[in-house]
């Protein structure tokens, strides 16, 4: 497609460059992707595929399948026949459309709130317009925004509450009626309008209450089995992804809840400012208290009262959200109502607007009955959920299997008392209920029973632990009913003791650390010294760090001027431990610097007794290699230069030196195992080898082309150790058969070159072992390279029949060399 032109894409070029506005210079970057042009020739060569896609997210991309999540529009192209598309097909094939991208719902409600909204409301923009026009479309225009985002907020699985659509109405909230136009004959008329347009925006506010609390009933009923009872197979990942998703959107939920509290307050608010009639205390105390009962009677009905407590037994953290979120919501409206008195406050100084002056009490006095006795509610489902986790609790230890016995006895009288709570028939959200207020009372006293009784079980359990870890891990099970106050407040005596073994731990460690600091040679026999103390010092930071941590988890539950000791205590040891590590660090870094030093200007290889080589310095060079490597692991050391420059190419010097090692011994073992017959046959390659070995030995660590010198030098060594080796272990195995036939007795008789008996077996023995004698023998004269003459295979026994009077053993063969 790029070596020659495609008229079948002209068309689709036009229409893209003209539909989204693009450059023929992106056209031409876009086809010069090989992946785009695979898929416009599939599309066109292939039968199969119906629809052709374009879009810009942000380049532009070409598919077969429609893009999702697509905020821009998508350019659809579409043929109308299952033949292959050709250039002069084209135009009758195709079918080319524009159709919103996946992002149409985020669009529209972006172009409403951004744009339309702003610009109809502004009256330098709708001022020469017809009266009634721009509010007809600003009114039409918030409904569409509203629309847009209850669905966005269905696709994404979330619950949107709408704000009130009178709120929007301007014409509901005329400008205020002066004094001046009291004489006016349309006075009353006006009055009787705005009362009307009063009613109207409460009427949409009241209808609004009612959508927002069937939208938040709605999403509390959801329930993470419907998959299930649906039929189908979800697996366990739903189940965390439907209670992380709900707690999302209980978030979204309260968010939306606290701002459209605030526009309803800011209703009231403006109706203050403009409207004759509510602009006096009286009659804005009277909306206010209606406003009250209505969240109140919406506040039972979404709670469903009569359903309330059995959700004690089935689902307490449901019903404890709900509850939660009308407190919440109940909260926020009187949050609300202080902002708005704050700010008519700052308008009236400014000449702008009346203050509310009247007691908020006046307002409030249901409000703030019906809120206290949710609380209370609230606080029952709250100790439900705390004190239900003692069914799963488990002490461990010796003496766990009775604590775990006793906790599990107060648990079920616990559960005994939620059941009973839990069957009571009145009306629990009703405040003036009297029988639910002492069926309230009488539970609370339980659970301070339950409390006391727990406390006891809980310190006995304390004073077993004999070490502060065991007795911080033993609160930390029981760190969801610590924060309560009676708790608490039984707690202090061994919270107290608590704080008293951590410093008695700490005093342990400040006492150990004075005691070793000075005896370094106990600290490790198998790394270097310094490393050694500087990791029994970490050690040590670690064990008053975890103290620390112990405390810190608990310090919450208790202060006193020992919570501040512990602190100082565990800084003073850090700081203690940390100098310490300095002065260790400090000397350790400046004395393998100076080692490093001296190492680099080592020989190589040095000269020993007898002709033998050794590697210089082997011992150090290994010590200072291992001490590098400790140090490497601190990420907070900086090395010396010279050490810095080791450390950086440690690795071809290890190399290098087990290269040298290897090549050292097998050098040393070629001479110190050397024959006297093998010696003129490997003096030249010994003088050869001798004059290289020379290079490394006036070659130091520091110098340049080391590792490259030291492989070469190590291939050759090898390779003629190899050569020695297998010469010798020849010669072995020569000498192993001439011992051989020293010892046949068959050579003293005089029948030994008969071909029949023993004498027969004897003969042909030997004439083998005298070829494999005379193979062996041709190896070697290859392997040392020497001369040798040709055998005599006449003289060979087999090749003629010889008697030997004297019985003499037969030449086997003639060469320069036979081992002795």
């Amino acid at each position: 497609m790029e070596g020659s032109r495609d008229e079948r894409l002209d068309l689709i070029l036009r229409f893209t460059l003209s539909s989204l506005g693009l450059k023929l210079e992106v056209w031409r970057d876009f086809l010069s992707e090989e992946e785009n042009q695979v898929t416009l020739s599939s599309f066109f060569s292939t039968a199969d595929y119906t629809n052709l896609f374009l879009c810009r997210d942000p380049r532009l991309r070409v598919s077969l399948t429609f893009p999702t999540q697509t905020p821009s529009k998508v350019l659809c192209i579409s043929r109308t026949s299952c033949a292959v598309i050709t250039s002069e097909n084209i135009r009758d094939m195709l079918i080319m459309q524009e159709v919103q991208g996946g992002g149409a719902v985020s669009c529209i409600s972006a172009v409403c709130q951004e744009i339309t909204c702003p610009l109809l409301s502004n009256l330098e923009t709708s001022g020469g317009w017809a009266p009634g026009v721009a509010e007809e479309a600003l009114r039409f225009m918030e409904l569409q925004k509203n629309e847009a985002l209850v669905m966005e907020a269905q696709i994404d699985g979330r619950t949107f509450l709408p704000h009130p659509h009178a709120l929007h109405d301007n014409h509901l909230h005329g400008d205020v009626v002066h004094d001046g136009d009291l004489h006016d004959n349309n006075l009353h008329a006006d009055v009787d309008e705005r009362k009307l347009s009063d009613l109207k925006l409460l009427h949409a506010c009241d209808w609004t209450i009612i959508e927002w609390a069937e939208l938040v009933a709605e999403f509390l009923q959801q329930d993470s089995s419907q998959a299930v009872l649906d039929g189908l197979k979800p697996l366990p990942s739903e189940e965390f992804n439907f209670w992380r998703n709900r707690l999302k959107n209980m978030l979204l939920i309260q968010q939306q809840l606290e701002a459209n509290t605030a526009v309803v307050m800011e209703e009231v608010q403006l109706l203050w400012i403009r409207s004759e009639f509510y602009c006096k205390p009286c009659r804005v105390v009277v909306l206010l208290q209606e406003l009250c009962n209505l969240f109140i009677q919406r506040s039972r009905e979404f709670l469903q009262g009569g359903e309330l407590l059995h959700g004690l037994l089935k689902g307490p953290a449901a019903a404890l959200q709900a509850v939660s979120l009308v407190v919440r919501t109940l909260q926020s409206l009187r949050e609300t109502f202080s902002q708005s008195r704050r700010r008519l406050q700052d308008m009236k100084q400014e000449g702008a607007a009346q203050s509310w002056d009247f007691p908020s009490h006046l307002v409030f006095l249901h409000l703030d009955t019906f809120l206290l006795h949710l609380q209370n509610i609230q606080e029952v489902y709250r100790v439900s959920l705390q004190l239900g986790q003692l069914e799963d609790v488990v002490v461990s230890g010796a003496g766990g299997r009775k604590w775990t016995e006793e906790v599990q006895e107060v648990y079920q009288d616990f559960l005994h008392h939620v059941t009973s709570l839990s069957e009571c028939t009145c009306d629990p959200i009703d405040p003036m209920h009297q029988g639910f207020r002492l069926l309230l009372d009488k539970f609370q006293l339980q659970v301070v029973q339950v409390e006391r009784r727990l406390v006891s079980v809980l310190c006995r359990a304390l004073q077993d632990c004999s070490e502060p870890c065991s007795a911080a891990k033993l609160l930390q099970m029981f760190s969801f009913m610590l924060h309560r106050p009676l708790i608490q407040e039984q707690l202090r005596p061994q919270l107290l003791h608590l704080l008293q073994k951590f410093l008695l731990e700490l005093d342990l460690t400040e006492q150990l650390f004075y005691n070793q600091r000075e005896e370094a040679h106990t600290f490790s026999c198998y790394t270097p010294l310094p490393a050694a103390a500087l990791c029994w010092s970490r050690q040590l930071r670690l064990r008053a760090g975890h103290m620390l941590d112990l405390y810190t988890t608990l310090q919450h539950l208790y202060r006193s001027s020992e919570c501040e000791q512990v602190e100082q205590r565990v800084q003073q040891l850090q700081v203690l431990l940390q100098d310490f590590r300095a002065r260790w660090l400090l000397d350790w870094i400046n004395d393998l610097d100076s080692d490093c030093g001296v190492l680099l200007q080592q020989q190589l290889i040095q000269q020993l007794q007898q002709g033998m080589l050794g590697v210089t310095c082997s011992h150090t060079l290994e010590a200072v290699l291992r001490q590098l490597r400790c140090l490497s692991r601190d990420p907070d050391v900086e090395l010396r230069p010279l050490a810095a420059h080791l450390f950086s190419c440690r690795d071809d010097i290890t190399e290098s030196y087990l290269s040298l090692g290897h090549m050292v011994s097998c050098y040393n073992q070629v001479l110190q195992d050397g024959l006297q017959v093998e010696q003129p046959l490997i003096q030249d390659q010994l003088r050869d080898l001798d004059q290289n070995m020379a290079k490394l030995q006036s070659s130091t660590w520091g110098s340049g082309g080391v590792h490259q010198l030291v492989q070469q030098l190590s291939q050759r060594v090898l390779m003629f150790h190899s050569t020695v080796c297998k010469a010798r272990a020849n010669m072995d195995a020569m000498t192993g058969i001439i011992q051989g036939w020293a010892e046949l007795r068959l050579l003293h008789s005089g029948n030994f070159l008969s071909e029949d008996g023993a004498a027969g077996r004897g003969y042909r023995c030997i004439s083998e072992e005298g070829q494999e004698l005379l193979r062996l023998t041709q190896v070697n004269c290859s392997l040392y390279a020497a001369e040798h003459a040709p055998p005599r295979l006449e003289q060979l026994p087999g090749s003629h029949r010889q008697q030997s009077s004297g019985g003499s053993v037969p030449h086997a063969a003639h060469c320069t060399h036979l081992p002795e």
